[in-house]
């Protein structure tokens, strides 16, 4: 799904029809959370994602992609959004701490870092 430069319906209705056949692949969980995330749905996508999670905790990849996910959700309440900012740090921390040696999860901790320093 990732190499789909742009969102596809056809993407969203194959994946939410596979999830109701075998609701425990975590990676049709996580396949869906991309595609919401590239139609914009940031609300479905962290739902997808953390899915995903629950039936594969360890899944690093989608550690960062939830992490990202999760900052980028447009809160009013500032208390709000300094939970999420929360979440997204432990997120990624918890997408390091699975493989150190992983590029991957470096740079989405260290985008996560220079986007906290920007603001």
């Amino acid at each position: 799904m990732e190499y789909l430069p742009e969102f596809s319906k056809p993407a969203e209705e194959n994946l939410s029809k596979a999830i109701k056949l075998m609701p425990s692949k975590f990676e049709a969980w996580d396949a869906l959370g991309h595609v919401y995330w590239k139609k914009g749905d940031l609300t479905n996508s962290k739902k997808s994602f953390e899915t995903s999670l629950e039936l594969n905790e360890k899944n690093k990849e989608t550690l960062c992609k939830l992490s990202m996910v999760t900052r980028q959700v447009v809160e009013e309440n500032p208390e709000k959004r300094k939970e999420n900012f929360a979440e997204s740090i432990k997120l990624a921390n918890m997408a390091c701490a699975q493989d150190l040696s992983d590029s991957n999860s470096w740079c989405t901790y260290l985008i996560f870092l220079t986007f906290v320093c920007y603001f």
